[in-house]
């Protein structure tokens, strides 16, 4: 006999009384490293649902308090930094809310620039813009304020923004321009654009003695027989939505 064969015969001997003598522990192994890999996958699971769960626990909590207290603003804050995702940004919208109820103006702003582009959701984005852009306006940011709603290219809020620019022009003086935004944002709104319509024509009317009837927004569809007189002051609020 060949002493390769005798080799080969050794070899396959060696490794079948190997597999003998041990393969109850390395089936063992194989169960339990798969035991170990579907627990730690469970638990994984677990963690994320309850992370969830309170997460949505703490959001509901925060529509549901006005908040306005330095400890539950303390609060939000800690939430907003550890959920860099849609719940962050929207618990950030509801502080921002809150700053301005408060007067604070400024902390408003800077809740919500910092939020931009957080939870990977152009509405939301968009949503971000148009309020950021109200609340350069209240701070004279006049510039960005106009950047902002140039940007913004959802026809969902083509009449909040044709209404924002009317009160960027107005404060900046140039009512000719304000009153041809305003009766833009009339004219989408009369096409199925949400927002606040009586808030827009008393606006819009107030400026229509500026204007006169040479103005093509100047329509009798637009006008109302209520709140034509003009507007008594050209400071434009900040609403806290």
């Amino acid at each position: 006999m060949d002493i390769f064969e005798v080799d080969e015969q050794q070899r396959e001997e060696e490794l079948q009384k190997w597999w003998h003598d041990n393969w109850k522990s390395i089936v063992s192994g194989i169960v339990v490293a798969l035991l170990v890999i579907i627990g730690v996958h469970q638990y994984r699971e677990y963690e994320i649902a309850q992370k969830q769960e309170n997460t949505i626990a703490f959001y509901t909590q925060v529509l549901s308090n006005d908040g306005t207290d330095e400890k539950a603003i303390a609060k939000v804050k800690e939430f907003i930094a550890e959920h860099q995702d849609n719940f962050g940004v929207l618990a950030g919208i509801q502080l921002a809310k809150t700053y301005v109820s408060l007067g604070k103006y400024e902390d408003a702003y800077n809740t919500l620039n910092a939020l931009v582009g957080v939870g990977q959701d152009k509405i939301l984005d968009d949503l971000l813009s148009i309020r950021i852009a109200r609340l350069a306006i209240e701070l004279k940011n006049f510039t960005q304020a106009q950047s902002l709603l140039d940007k913004v290219t959802n026809e969902n809020f083509v009449n909040t923004i044709n209404e924002l620019k009317g009160d960027l022009a107005f404060v900046q003086g140039d009512k000719v321009k304000a009153y041809e935004y305003y009766g833009k944002a009339l004219d989408a709104r009369t096409k199925g654009a949400t927002g606040s319509l009586d808030t827009l024509k008393l606006k819009r009317n107030s400026l229509a003695t500026t204007q006169g009837a040479k103005n093509p927004y100047f329509e009798k569809s637009h006008v109302t027989t209520e709140a034509t007189e003009p507007a008594k002051t050209e400071k434009v609020e900040v609403q806290a939505e």
